[in-house]
């Protein structure tokens, strides 16, 4: 809930400091479901516990990776508030 209302402040606000406290509020959504998915992992199968958790860490690289490129790419076509509503 959390994240997805830091996101849209971020994409409707007209002002930086709003946007900033959007960005606090999306960091706070995810402060609690990172370290959720990554005991879920650990707990899912214990003999592959190392295994299980560096699947996960590797799934958040190409998001982590792509999505600064993505967004990037999207302010030639719309103003960037919107790139990060898309």
């Amino acid at each position: 809930m959390g994240r997805a209302a830091g996101v849209t402040i971020v994409a409707v606000s007209p002002w930086i400091w709003a946007a900033c406290a959007g960005w606090a509020l999306f960091g706070l959504g995810l402060s609690g479901c990172v370290p959720q998915l990554f005991n879920a992992a650990g707990r899912a199968d214990p003999s592959a516990a190392g295994a299980d958790v560096s699947r996960v860490a590797g799934l958040d690289s190409p998001g982590m990776l792509s999505g600064p490129a993505v967004i990037g790419r999207l302010t030639y076509l719309v103003a960037l508030n919107h790139a990060f509503g898309c």
